[in-house]
């Protein structure tokens, strides 16, 4: 199964895999190769528990003792079987056989851009038998290796994961690591990495694509732009540039932080993308050309929370790209939250897949709304309507943050969200993480699509909800 990553770390584009080699690029076949030197299931048996699971054995996967003196502790625990053992010894060149797919499998990832490694319990000499007998064909391939006993650590213990990253100057939040036993796997995770557990080629392979699928996008390098992001929080904490509030309007305001936030990322987005324009809250006016491409940012979606020290503000930044948004991140700096989507690839929280909420009963739903605080003269008629739905629901929230309002409804902490006037940048990488996590997006009437590039009036939710919420609103 795929390996969680940690939720302290947001996504990140995958660039390097790192595969184990027995079980998973070659075939341990010793019980194959015994059938063939007409050996006793006995023998067999023996073998499994004596020889290869023995302490002996793992002394020579660690290289911490030599292959001669290895051999000898064997014989001598195994005297009666002294002749069976010494039989599949002289016969050790055979021990494995590359599986059909690895060569293929290590050329396709390598021509999609992906750098290939090989992480490896592996006796010396055995090893350096085999591949010089043929049996691993993909050596050539991959662009490097660390072998246990040539480095004298052996998986699980995290300094071999470590060995490899600092030899081939890796970061472990780029890597997925393929191996057939768990606790490898989960040694490859106690370091930071991805991780897929091989129980069979198609599986694993299945797994493998999904996982580089989810952290994709044709256009833009995700991770870059998280790290982007995520550097805003110096701007953010800085309590001077909070305090220097300016008043737009009727409870309206923008502070310095909104101001640099927007400066900043506007600036470096450019650099990374020039041909991507430019649409955020800060500006004095705007015209978008449907056919382009635009990055839609809100610098601090929740100002009013962030004056008030409510931790309930956070930068939200979509990819507008032909009528559509195809990603979206809306990152909560108080909580580390980082909300993640990718158009067709999931949502994510923190690096981990979320989905809506399941609630299909009104009566059961949390929801949330928002109250068009600059639009106060619409507040009777507002307050009518949710008055209605806070009767047939189980409670009301008031966040503060479309943005966030819209990620808490993708990732199940309520049922829906409903609010007049949003403004482009308040709902479009909202409304992608929640159409991605199998939740429902829309306008207030009925069937009418978003524009993302013009002001909406907007209701989100898990899908479940949706007929009974909608249903009140048109009698209302």
């Amino acid at each position: 199964m795929i390996e969680k990553m940690p939720e302290e770390r947001g996504i990140c584009v995958i660039k390097n895999v790192i595969f184990d080699i027995g079980n998973v690029l070659v075939d341990f076949r010793w019980r194959e190769l015994m059938n063939e030197l007409k050996l006793t299931k006995e023998d067999k048996d023996r073998f499994e528990v004596y020889v290869f699971g023995s302490k002996w054995w793992h002394e020579l996967d660690h290289g911490t003792m030599d292959e001669e003196e290895v051999v000898k502790h064997l014989r001598e625990d195994n005297a009666e079987y002294r002749e069976a053992f010494d039989l599949v010894w002289e016969n050790r060149d055979k021990l494995v056989r590359p599986y059909e797919y690895a060569v293929p499998w290590i050329k396709s990832l390598k021509e999609k851009g992906y750098r290939v490694y090989l992480l490896s319990n592996y006796p010396e000499k055995l090893f350096t038998m085999h591949a010089k007998n043929g049996s691993f064909p993909f050596l050539e391939l991959v662009d490097g290796k660390v072998v246990s006993a040539f480095v004298k650590k052996i998986k699980p213990d995290a300094d071999i994961y470590e060995c490899l990253m600092n030899q081939y100057g890796l970061n472990a939040k780029e890597c997925v690591f393929i191996d057939d036993r768990e606790e490898n796997v989960q040694g490859a995770k106690n370091v930071g990495m991805y991780g897929i557990c091989l129980r069979s080629y198609e599986q694993a392979n299945t797994e493998l694509e999904g996982l580089l699928k989810s952290l994709a996008h044709p256009t833009i390098d995700v991770d870059k732009i998280t790290a982007l992001v995520h550097t805003t929080d110096k701007i953010i904490f800085d309590d001077d540039a909070v305090s220097s509030i300016h008043v737009k309007g009727a409870a309206d305001y923008v502070t310095k932080v909104d101001i640099e936030v927007q400066n900043f990322l506007q600036r470096e987005l450019a650099k990374l993308y020039p041909e991507i324009g430019f649409l955020a809250e800060e500006q004095e006016r705007f015209e978008a050309d449907r056919t382009k491409s635009y990055w839609i940012l809100d610098p601090i979606d929740g100002t009013t929370n962030l004056i008030h020290h409510y931790n309930m503000s956070a930068v939200s930044l979509g990819l507008y790209e032909k009528g559509s948004i195809t990603f979206g991140m809306v990152y909560n700096p108080f909580t580390k939250e980082t909300f993640m989507a990718v158009e067709g690839m999931g949502a994510y929280l923190n690096g981990k897949k979320i989905q809506t909420g399941t609630c299909n009963s009104l009566k059961d739903a949390v929801i949330s709304y928002g109250s068009s605080p600059y639009d106060k003269d619409r507040a009777h008629e507002l307050f009518g309507l949710f008055e209605k739905i806070f009767l047939h629901c189980a409670d009301f929230r008031r966040n503060g943050s479309a943005a966030l309002d819209l990620c808490y409804v993708a990732c199940g902490r309520q049922e829906a969200y409903l609010e007049q006037n949003l403004k482009p940048w308040d709902y479009a990488a909202g409304a992608l993480i929640v159409k991605e996590a199998g939740g429902c997006v829309g306008t207030w009437k009925e069937g009418e699509p978003i524009s993302f590039l013009e002001n909406s009036d907007i209701i989100a939710t898990n899908g479940y909800v949706e007929e009974a919420l909608r249903a009140l609103m048109h009698e209302a």
